[in-house]
């Protein structure tokens, strides 16, 4: 077996881009993103690496989002594509671990009992992705990454503080579009994963930025991210019993009807207590980078 080197100690930084050269700044943010994914090839254990690979290169995702509005088209597309291969390439060695570990806490509806005995035992029991396989894929992916933070830094050169103030704007614009589709569209799966890539974005934008308000502000829609996870949860796990072989079929039947009920109940939740977050205009979001706003979970405890 293939065993990584040390494990790789230090912290993803947090590199501040506001000041009066923010193109400065954005690069050497997204660089450093990208750095930490790429040194996680080095990384003891590999279920971490695969987590912390993929969310550096979402976070570094976010900054070409941030200046879509500011950049050709072109550049923006080869940028943002180059990044979603890279976690596109890493889907297939985590998927079987979520599944299994969602279910840990999960008590399904009267009857299921052994249905999900079974399906436990299954996901446990699956093949899991060689670590020889994970090591080279995650290095195929550092390689792929390497060209792309000078790429983004020539992109971003002529950046002006007017265009990185309105890239924020335009990410909250998204966000809230997102939710307003999301629940026009019933909360189904699909456009509530949509809203939470959309929230997440403006997470991790946030963390660029020193103010209190704006720290108020990426905890709350950290927060948010976190909830709607929850809710897309149910329907990975609706997914996954639909395609397990040789389960119970009026068990199964059950528990996506659980799965389905529970991913609405949530999203229906989550969205009433976001209304407050996405009250805003989005021209007015940035005069409230000064001031913050909270995010209180529905599913916290009271």
């Amino acid at each position: 077996m293939i065993r990584p080197a040390e494990p790789v100690e230090r912290k993803r930084s947090k590199l501040q881009a506001v000041g009066e050269d923010p193109a400065e700044g954005l690069a050497l943010a997204f660089a450093d993103m990208l750095s930490y994914a790429r040194e996680q090839q080095e990384t003891r254990d590999l279920t971490v690496a695969v987590h912390t690979f993929r969310k550096s290169v979402r976070r570094a995702r976010s900054l070409v989002k941030l200046v879509r509005p500011s950049i050709p088209k072109a550049a923006y597309r080869e940028l943002n594509d180059g990044l979603r291969r890279a976690v596109q390439a890493t889907s297939d060695l985590r998927d079987g671990d979520v599944t299994e570990a969602l279910l840990t806490d999960y008590e399904g509806p009267p009857g299921t009992a052994g249905t999900l005995a079974v399906w436990r035992g299954r996901l446990h029991a699956g093949e899991r992705p060689a670590p020889e396989h994970v090591l080279d894929t995650l290095r195929a992916c550092a390689e792929a990454l390497g060209p792309i933070p000078a790429r983004f830094a020539a992109v971003v050169a002529n950046l002006t503080p007017a265009a990185f103030s309105a890239g924020f704007a335009e990410s909250y614009r998204r966000a809230r579009v997102a939710r307003r589709d999301a629940i026009h569209h019933a909360l189904q799966s699909e456009a509530v994963h949509t809203w939470r890539k959309r929230v997440k974005e403006v997470r991790y934008q946030l963390e660029l930025l020193t103010s209190p308000a704006a720290t108020q502000l990426n905890q709350a829609f950290g927060d948010l991210a976190q909830d709607l996870g929850r809710v897309t949860d149910w329907t990975v796990l609706g997914a996954s019993v639909e395609q397990t072989e040789g389960l119970d079929a009026e068990a199964r039947a059950l528990l996506k009807d659980d799965f389905s009920a529970r991913h609405h109940a949530d999203a229906r939740a989550v969205a009433g207590a976001s209304a407050w977050l996405f009250g805003l205009k989005p021209a007015s979001y940035l005069e409230v980078l000064c001031v913050g706003l909270d995010y209180r979970s529905p599913f916290a405890a009271s």
